[in-house]
């Protein structure tokens, strides 16, 4: 197994997932990836912190790379084609170039990559060191574990693993293949990433 992509899910998103699931196993069948590439799914209804899931799915990956994705979350066109590309390059992780909204508004770029050290905005784009959204190989991220929270587990556990330096290699890509959407409510499992 080359990837498993792991979905932290809540029920009470049930048919908005379904159709962002449905658009992931279609890119992966398209690529003829079916034995290559794995989703596994951890939904609940919000008992389990967003943390504690992500710590759960870590430890039942297998694959040589893993990557979160978010189940309220658009699946863009080139995102398969542009992570099984940049995996076959045999790097650590996989650069990460994406379009954030927040409430359905405001599309701003963002770029996850070896080259940031923190988070920092500048000139109209989000940069931030690789995150649980970057393909990344699994060996090199299984010491670190997400705090046991539902909220900026995602930032907590990107900058102990920029800090570590464990992620040294990346592979490159040119057009953003992510689409992040925050909703700043009290649904403790938006978080900006």
């Amino acid at each position: 197994m080359k990837l498993q992509i792991l979905i932290p899910a809540l029920r009470s998103r049930a048919e908005l997932f379904k159709h962002n699931y449905n658009q992931l196993k279609q890119q992966i069948q398209m690529l003829g990836l079916g034995d290559q590439v794995c989703i596994i799914l951890a939904p609940d209804n919000g008992e389990k912190s967003i943390g504690f899931k992500r710590n759960k799915l870590l430890e039942t990956a297998v694959a040589e790379y893993v990557c979160f994705l978010d189940d309220d979350d658009p699946i863009m066109t080139n995102y398969m084609p542009t992570v099984w590309g940049g995996i076959n390059q045999g790097k650590d992780c996989v650069e990460l170039k994406g379009i954030m909204t927040t409430n359905n508004q405001w599309p701003t770029p963002f770029n996850h990559s070896i080259k940031h050290s923190t988070y920092f905005d500048s000139g109209g784009i989000y940069y931030r060191p690789p995150n649980h959204l970057n393909p990344i190989r699994r060996e090199l991220i299984i010491p670190f574990k997400f705090p046991d929270v539902s909220l900026a587990e995602d930032t907590d556990w990107a900058l102990r693993v920029a800090k570590a330096g464990v992620i040294k290699t990346e592979a490159p890509v040119s057009n953003p293949y992510y689409y992040y959407r925050w909703i700043p409510s009290p649904d403790k499992y938006h978080s900006q990433k």
